[in-house]
């Protein structure tokens, strides 16, 4: 493989700094680019197509290719078809479950056939390293399981399998949401060679893939059900005994596949407390598809109905508990013996401690094990220092820019002279004076143990404005009055949120977006001629401004992009825009009207309400909408939050044609006194009317019980009074 370091920097701008992993197809990279003080991560994978990675003999011996002459027509098919899954990597862009893909650079090789890949993905960090840092319960399995499933309904969407779904392909962002990667390039390439070095992860192998059967999505329900089973299971494969260890020989784990791949039936999880969950888990884990989950979506949904009330495993017990035979008592009347004077020992141990060591901890056996699943005898024991091994990432500020902590490593120090890695999010950090140039001194504290640091902040290189990139061949611009414009040709860049130190040290959620700091001083957004799309979270909780602006050629609005936007009372869509995702305006409380141009071919307006072209799906109701609302008829869907938070209405009629209401469709809507729900609809969403309360009723027409078809928690966390077998009222 060639020396990847040696492109930069790639794009023009980016720079690869460190390699961070290595897997069969390539190497990731950590990148970054800086730009007016400011510094943006992302992921780098590089893969190398080229005679290195190539048994030619046995491409040839396989009827692959006729001779070496023909490498590089081959090389061609393998750049092909990666671009082509590429395309579709940019096509799933906006998926909240899947790793999102931003850029790609193909560069031939210079004087040889093949060329260097680059793909340029969202920072994330790895289910494994994740596992290491964090508590992972049963609640945190189903919300795994409930997360990949997400990611899997979009694949199904698209007729495509992942094939090797498996921890070190699960990642995290830093609120916690798990999402699905590198499912492109080890398709390709185990779809276009023999030669290369192609082997599957059988550890997480469903058997018809490992019999080279044909396969469906159901593949990939067992794959994730094996990934569950293991954070359950003292991260081990189904049949290798409990009391292997921590290290596995590879004959126990090639024998425990063994069984695994001739249908023998699994065991239920050794940590798993929850039968339901246990059941859920077995039946994706079932031998034969037909017997599995059929689709994402209903393992999804079975996940949800546990996830109110997750039960919480116990650290399992060091040596196992045995029964004695009653005829058996010397054993019997020797081991209490024993343990007597173990109590004893014990006692008089306790009486002799120093009385100032108080502190207690727990830690996990076994690297990427679940805290839940391993646990050593708990010691007493103080800390007596803290030290901090690695300094933030960023050291160097401008005004106004609020402190950043990533990439900082500490360590604290115990009595008995053990050492141990301490998570930010258990630290407390000193306030930071984003408005004052010069030095400052920040203090990490843990537990009354104290680290510091200098960080320097600098003025701002521009007094007149604030300017910067804001996606490839866009720029922005904060003038005096608090207008930010947005210009060029291009598409924004989709943001995400993370969770930051702010004012009194206190944890923020803030979007990634390069204004965010700026937000409180923004009052008014231009989106100039040549702008293409609005970012996911672009201007999210921009509270202050009352005015966007949008240019004819706007073609998509990413999810929640204007939520938040309280101080805005109207919006009107461009005639070109295609795409709204979704809760695009949600939490923007003052909303009273959504307006699109006339000759738009994808949305219409009713009465300030945002609709598909032909009515057939209600978008979005503006919040402060007030008095009553009937949907137009012929409207067959209510989507996802469509009227979330519309508390000023007090009554909804529903049409005869609507068939399905999405999750959370009424959530919160306080004033309605009354809803009828007819017999038509085929679908009800999770949590629809979530946060009704008893006064408020839901009148369900022709019908004493809720159909399969509707969610199990279509009304979780609702109040209302619902009342079966309605008289049929109130319908448009």
């Amino acid at each position: 493989m060639s020396d990847a370091m040696s492109f930069s920097p790639l794009w023009g701008e980016w720079y690869l700094k460190e390699l961070i992993g290595k897997g069969t197809f390539g190497a990731v990279y950590l990148a970054e680019k800086t730009e007016y003080g400011n510094t943006y991560v992302s992921a780098v994978k590089h893969i190398s197509v080229s005679k290195e990675n190539v048994n030619t003999e046995a491409l040839i011996a396989e009827g692959i290719i006729p001779d070496e002459s023909a490498l590089p027509a081959y090389f061609d098919s393998v750049r092909d078809r990666m671009i082509s899954e590429i395309n579709f990597c940019y096509a799933l862009r906006g998926n909240t479950n899947i790793v999102s893909y931003e850029d790609h650079l193909i560069i031939p090789k210079p004087g040889d056939i093949g060329c260097d890949i680059f793909i340029r993905m969202e920072f994330l960090k790895a289910l494994p390293k994740y596992m290491r840092e964090h508590y992972f319960g049963e609640a945190e399995v189903i919300q795994l399981g409930i997360d990949i499933c997400e990611a899997l309904e979009v694949l199904d969407k698209h007729n495509m399998i992942h094939r090797d779904i498996k921890p070190a392909n699960i990642f995290v962002n830093s609120v916690g949401v798990y999402k699905l990667g590198d499912f492109g390039e080890s398709k390709i390439l185990s779809n276009t060679n023999v030669g290369m070095t192609v082997r599957g992860t059988y550890t997480f192998m469903s058997p018809e893939i490992s019999r080279g059967s044909a396969a469906d999505i159901r593949a990939d329900i067992y794959s994730l059900g094996i990934v569950m089973y293991r954070l359950l299971n003292g991260n081990k494969p189904p049949f290798v005994p409990p009391d292997s260890g921590n290290t596995v020989r590879p004959e126990v784990v090639e024998a425990a596949n063994i069984k695994r791949f001739r249908g023998e039936k699994l065991p239920a999880p050794m940590y798993g407390n929850n039968r339901a969950l246990n059941d859920v888990i077995l039946k994706a884990c079932e031998f034969a598809p037909e017997n599995r989950w059929q689709k994402p979506k209903e393992m999804r949904r079975a996940l949800e109905a546990l996830q109110d009330n997750p039960k919480q495993q116990p650290a399992p017990p060091s040596v196992p508990v045995q029964k004695t035979a009653g005829k058996n008592r010397l054993p019997l009347i020797l081991s209490i013996a024993g343990a007597a004077a173990l109590i004893v020992v014990i006692v008089l141990l306790l009486v002799l401690l120093p009385k100032n060591s108080t502190d207690t901890e727990q830690s996990s056996a076994g690297a990427g094990a679940d805290s839940a699943v391993a646990s050593e005898r708990s010691v007493i024991r103080e800390l007596v220092s803290l030290h901090m091994t690695k300094p933030p990432s960023k050291t160097t500020y401008y005004q106004n820019e609020a402190f950043d902590p990533a990439g900082m490593e500490l360590e604290a120090v115990y009595d008995d002279g053990k050492t141990e890695t301490v998570p930010l999010s258990d630290c407390m950090i000193s306030e930071f004076d984003h408005t004052a140039a010069g030095e400052q001194l920040i203090s990490v504290t843990y537990r009354g143990q104290t680290a510091q640091l200098t960080v320097t902040v600098e003025e701002n290189p521009d007094e007149k404005g604030i300017s910067g990139s804001c996606g490839e061949n866009l720029r922005y611009e904060i003038d005096e009055n608090g207008v930010l414009t947005v210009s060029g040709e291009g598409e924004m860049t989709d943001y995400s949120l993370n969770y930051a130190v702010g004012e009194n040290n206190r944890a923020e959620i803030q979007s990634t977006a390069p204004w965010h700091l700026h937000a409180s001083e923004i009052r008014r957004i231009v989106l100039e001629k040549g702008v293409l799309s609005i970012g996911s979270y672009a201007f999210y909780e921009m509270g202050g401004v009352s005015e966007i602006r949008m240019s004819e050629g706007l073609r998509k609005l990413g999810a929640s992009c204007f939520s938040g936007c309280r101080s805005l009372r109207t919006i009107t869509l461009p005639a070109s825009v295609e795409s709204v995702g979704k809760e695009a305006f949600v939490n923007c409380d003052r909303l009273e009207d959504i307006s699109v141009e006339e000759d738009s071919r994808r949305y219409t307006s009713v009465e300030g309400i945002l609709y598909t072209k032909d009515q057939k799906t209600l978008m979005c109701c503006p919040k402060a909408k007030t008095g009553g609302v009937g949907v137009a008829n012929g409207t067959e869907i209510i989507a996802d939050g469509a009227f979330e938070g519309c508390s000023m209405i007090d009554e909804v009629i529903l049409p005869v044609s609507v068939l399905k209401i999405g999750d959370y469709a009424f959530s919160d809507c306080r004033n309605i006194s009354y809803i009828t729900i007819l017999s038509n609809i085929v679908e009800m969403g999770q949590g629809v009317f979530r946060n009704w309360q008893p006064d408020q009723k839901i009148q369900i027409y022709e019908r004493d019980t809720a159909p399969d078809s509707w969610h199990s928690q279509w009304r979780s966390n609702c109040d209302a009074d619902v009342i079966w077998n309605a008289e049929q009222f109130a319908v448009g």
